[in-house]
């Protein structure tokens, strides 16, 4: 037999390929020849994503272990192929390619789902008989993905062992195998789902309601709302806070917040009510003008006892003190509670407790000269008195008169400039003045006898037309007319609640109307007889003076 002398050698893998070369063994022993396939670099290819791993052979030592032997082996078949993958902290994960996959020369295998972090890559060629004959590994960088090996194409030639220990072998491995670390796109975190830490205890159909708590969407589209499996209108939205519609038909229980397929729930209910449903009342004679002072009580003058009763937020009288001659319009200021007595003619204040009279002031020498409307600004810091016979004053801590108007003036109400508006029952008229109570800005038509006024958010007037058909006027803040709406027979008292909804009393028809700030009516309420003043308290719930009834009654919102 002729000698051979030559030394086997791995042909170069290709740039994106894995070569494996496999040595070569006696038939017995079988052993783990680790020393003779080693790996190659890691490299991270620009433009390429993933990592390649590179194998080569060193059969040197080989060549001297079968040397002393002084045997021929032939190298088995490769039987199998596995690639493990070991991440920290977690078990192997392992693939296989087939004898069927390295003939057909089409082998691939996956791992998939690796952690983030340092994981072994490990090679392993099984003869038939199950031994290893030739294994190597790697750590690499894993971002997070797949090892994945393809590519196989290997032809084993036998391998001959002379005695002097020179080895004629011919191992082609074509196009090598290809290791990748291939990075998966990251999965989109899943946000934490949202919580609520606090619902109002009760609200009424139609009101907006504050969901207070954390992980909502600002983009208010993006959450869903509802109340006892209810759906509800987001109105605004942050992160910590809901502004949410109480939609009618629902039903008292809890509150679900869904954000992106998860869901939080409130852990208490919350209790609904009809809006317009009496959820209150107290006895009171003959109430008139309604306010709530600093201290969030109710305040009502009692017309025909010349009394100021002062409520508890529960309804509960809590003192009644003597004021001048027929209270009628009642305010809070910043220097206390301001009454107007219509047969006075006075102007009467008490301490913002209501307990004690400080200063009574005499608006007019003659009774025919009384006191209808008393306002306030948002502040508190300026009040405005109204007289029958056309006196207008103002009160900051002193009370000045600033001019005189025409046409019986019976209610003033402040918008957020300052400016005053009146209105002149005989004339179908309002005057707005400006913050002086003496330049007139406009006179505007208001209907046929102008009476109660109010100023919604925008600077709209609205005007109560205490005539038999009945109607409320809506003029913009320059005067314009927006619209005028149905309300019940005589309406006297005009309110806006927190939404921007209309409340009217309608005196002679024993009720009270609610309109959206569209002017859309949105509900009729018996309350009893003569309902005068009307006013919201800082819960948003509505309280009337039902004259005629001798209470004062509470409505859902």
């Amino acid at each position: 037999m002729t000698k051979r002398s030559h030394l086997s050698k791995l042909i170069a893998p290709s740039f994106f390929g894995l070569a494996l070369a496999a040595g070569c063994q006696a038939p017995m022993p079988h052993g783990v020849l680790g020393a003779d396939l080693q790996l190659g670099a890691v490299t991270q290819h620009a433009g390429q994503t993933g990592v390649e791993v590179h194998l080569k052979g060193d059969f040197s030592s080989l060549k001297a272990k079968l040397a002393q032997r002084h045997v021929q082996s032939t190298i088995a078949d490769i039987d199998h192929i596995d690639v493990l993958a070991k991440e920290p902290n977690e078990g192997t994960q392992t693939a296989t390619i087939t004898a069927a996959q390295i003939v057909a020369g089409a082998a691939s295998a996956t791992i998939g789902n690796l952690l983030a972090g340092l994981a072994t890559v490990t090679v392993r060629i099984y003869d038939a008989g199950a031994n290893v004959i030739g294994t190597a590994s790697q750590t690499a960088t894993v971002t997070s993905g797949n090892v994945t090996v393809v590519g196989f194409n290997i032809t084993l030639n036998p391998t001959y062992v002379f005695p002097d220990g020179t080895i004629d072998t011919n191992i082609n491995i074509n196009n090598g195998a290809t290791i990748t670390v291939s990075p998966t796109p990251s999965p989109t975190p899943t946000p934490p789902a949202p919580s609520i830490t606090s619902i109002p205890a009760s609200a009424s159909t139609g009101s907006n309601i504050t969901i207070s708590g954390s992980n909502f969407d600002p983009t208010r589209a993006n959450d869903a709302v509802t109340i006892n499996g209810s759906p509800a209108t987001v109105v605004s939205a942050s992160a910590t806070s809901l502004t949410v519609t109480v939609p009618n038909g629902a039903t008292s229980g809890p509150v679900a917040v869904t954000v992106n397929g998860q869901t939080g729930t409130s852990a208490t209910s919350l209790q609904v009510v009809a809006s317009g449903t009496q959820i209150g009342s107290v006895a009171v004679n003959t109430p008139y003008g309604i306010a709530f002072n600093s201290q969030g009580r109710l305040c009502v003058t009692d017309l025909s006892d010349s009394k100021l009763d002062v409520l508890s937020a529960s309804g509960t009288v809590l003192q009644s003190q003597a004021t001048d001659q027929s209270p009628s319009g009642i305010a809070a200021n910043a220097n206390g509670l301001l009454v107007g007595s219509f047969n006075g003619p006075s102007v009467d204040l008490f301490d913002d407790a209501g307990d004690t009279m400080t200063t009574s002031y005499s608006v007019a020498p003659s009774s025919s000269a009384g006191v209808y409307g008393v306002t306030s600004n948002a502040s508190g810091t300026v009040s405005w008195v109204v007289q029958t016979t056309g006196g207008v004053w103002k009160f900051n801590g002193l009370l000045t008169k600033t001019t005189t108007l025409t046409n019986s003036p019976q209610w003033p109400a402040v918008d957020a400039s300052g400016s005053v508006w009146i209105t002149q029952a005989t004339s179908g008229k309002v005057t707005k003045l400006a913050s002086d109570g003496a330049t007139v800005l406009g006179t505007f038509g208001a209907g046929s006898s102008p009476y109660g006024v109010a100023i919604d958010k925008n600077g709209n007037a609205w005007i109560a037309d205490a005539i038999t058909a009945g109607t409320v006027t809506k003029l913009s803040n320059s005067g314009s007319l927006v619209g005028t709406y149905n309300v019940g027979n005589t309406p006297h008292g005009v309110a806006i609640d927190k939404n921007g909804n209309v409340w009217v009393t309608n005196n002679g028809a024993n009720t009270v109307t609610k309109l959206s700030s569209s002017g859309t009516a949105l509900g009729t309420f018996t309350v009893g007889n003569n309902p005068e003043g009307i006013a919201v308290d800082p819960n948003g719930n509505i309280w009337v003076a039902v004259y005629g009834g001798n209470q004062v009654v509470e409505l859902a919102p």
